[in-house]
């Protein structure tokens, strides 16, 4: 996801409402495996939060919530939502400053060098997530971060910090953007916008109808200082966003697994077993100033498989990137990176072009992942050259992979924590990769040169099989019988033949070698 957009990819458009590879992309070259390299994390750092109490999980069911049957399916709901705990940890000034959702406490902001300054910015609610502002303009020595909380308010947090380290946080604004009961709210994307507004990506949970049928709602919001607040557009689905993205001044992507997203008085599209995209459109703001209509929203599909991932791209934030465990990758996920152009597509049914920016594959991804029983997280750094797996819990709960990027082996490292320790959650920058736990953060650095021995070559690699047999067209012709296990058994059966394997010959490779000759 880190690489730059492939040959003729500048004009592609989504073909029949899902998106298709495109026609200049190419499979990734053989792979062998991930191998296990110590050296790829450096020592493991430990840093205090500034909160003298435990950090809360982000679904804590403690919480009280109001008693009418409406609001208790809407935080019935909201807390289904909340099963990983996205938005727990956010990394700043290039991963050297941590931000850490801290319930009550506020927002705990912690320094990642020895000795660092530590502080709580107080939001006034239980803050539940954070997500960074993109896009704030450079060479200010300045971040901003928007934090969502339980009961429905939206605060944003300017940070700054100076050239010989230390950092100072204050609240920049405290909104309540819902007029009714909000509950629990999710922040998902933000960025700097015209005027010094951010512009923000909410979720929270919702009740449509009469009958209370569960829902979730988003909210596109612009928020100004104080309390200055505006609703720029209101969306639904029937499942969370799992990624946001704002694509411009007044256009961004969702993707959720499922579903897409409508505005009011639409139906929303549903699809199982994949992921959709939905692009909005805003339009001009209304009479009264206070909002903005939506000029198009449009949904596709994407291929057939599990969304594993979904995150702002890029130093602005403008392209959204997906992981995708698509079922004709043979383990392998596929990494997508989609942005929306300036103006929707003229007629009503046509897609736009410039949607896809990157198309890749990243092999052995979604396998590692199939085969974490308590998986919260599936992370990327933003260059795309890491990848990590978070779990809940486990002396290898957090693993780290460096993306192969065509080699045949590619270096994995676990973050070696106690066995007992629940993982809230974590954050992948370019050169760290930083772990919450109830007892603070863990850092380890990372080294992008670490690459695995390569593996010792054949003393036989050119030994040809019997009666002259061509050995890759024998293992293509197993391929086609469809059995994994005969296909295992022979390519180890022609292994020894060549020479390449030792120890005593099986019963199977003595039956091959008189069916050979």
């Amino acid at each position: 996801l880190g690489g730059a957009p492939p040959a003729g990819a500048a004009r592609l458009r989504p073909q029949a409402g899902r998106l298709h590879a495109p026609a200049c992309f190419q499979e990734t070259p053989y792979f062998e495996a991930y191998k296990h390299c110590p050296e790829l994390l450096g020592p493991l750092e430990r840093f205090a939060l500034p909160a003298s109490e435990a950090v809360a999980a982000a679904n804590d069911s403690s919480r009280p919530f109001a008693s009418t049957p409406r609001e208790q399916v809407a935080a019935a709901a909201s807390r289904r939502a909340a099963v990983s705990p996205k938005g727990q940890l956010v990394l700043l000034f290039d991963g050297a400053v941590a931000a850490v959702a801290s319930g009550d406490a506020g927002v705990a902001i912690c320094e990642l060098v020895p000795g660092g300054a530590s502080l709580l910015v107080d939001c006034q609610g239980h803050v539940l997530s954070l997500c960074a502002v993109a896009a704030v303009p450079r060479g200010t020595n300045e971040a901003l971060l928007v934090a969502s909380t339980a009961n429905g308010t939206i605060a944003t947090i300017i940070l700054a910090r100076g050239p010989a380290g230390g950092v100072v946080a204050r609240l920049r604004g405290r909104a309540e953007p819902f007029q009714s009961f909000a509950g629990d709210v999710w922040a998902l994307a933000a960025q700097f916008g015209e005027g010094g507004e951010v512009r923000a990506l909410v979720h929270r949970a919702a009740a449509l109808g009469v009958d209370g049928r569960a829902a979730v709602e988003v909210g596109a919001l612009a928020l100004g200082e104080g309390t200055a607040c505006r609703v720029l557009a209101r969306l639904w689905g029937s499942r969370p966003p799992a990624g946001a993205s704002w694509c411009g001044e007044r256009r961004f992507l969702l993707a959720a697994e499922g579903t897409g997203f409508a505005s009011e008085g639409s139906t929303w599209a549903v699809e199982e077993d994949t992921g959709l995209v939905t692009g909005v459109w805003l339009g001009a703001a209304s009479a009264d100033g206070n909002g903005e209509s939506c000029e198009q929203v449009s949904s596709w599909a994407l291929p057939h498989g599990e969304l594993l991932a979904a995150w702002p791209h890029g130093p602005t934030g403008q392209s959204l990137a997906l992981l995708l465990a698509s079922r004709r990758t043979h383990g392998a996920a596929t990494g997508v990176k989609l942005t929306l152009p300036v103006a929707p597509a003229p007629s009503e049914g046509a897609e736009p072009d410039e949607s896809i920016e990157c198309w890749e594959e990243v092999p052995g991804l979604a396998a590692c992942v199939s085969v974490r029983a308590e998986l919260r997280g599936v992370l990327a750094s933003p260059a795309g050259h890491f990848f990590a797996l978070a779990e809940a819990h486990g002396a290898n709960a957090v693993n780290v992979f460096r993306h192969p990027e065509g080699s045949a082996r590619a270096a994995t490292a676990a973050c070696r924590l106690p066995r007992d320790e629940e993982v809230l959650g974590a954050a992948l920058a370019d050169a760290a990769v930083v772990v919450l736990t109830h007892s603070g953060l863990v850092r380890a650095s990372l080294d992008a040169s670490v690459q695995p021995a390569a593996p010792r070559a054949s003393a036989a690699t050119d030994a040809k099989l019997p009666m002259g047999i061509d050995r890759e067209a024998l293992l293509r012709m197993l391929d086609l019988r469809g059995d994994d296990d005969t296909r295992a058994r022979a390519t180890h059966c022609v292994g020894r033949v060549r020479g390449d394997l030792s120890g005593p010959p099986s019963v199977t490779e003595r039956l091959g070698r008189q069916a050979l000759g």
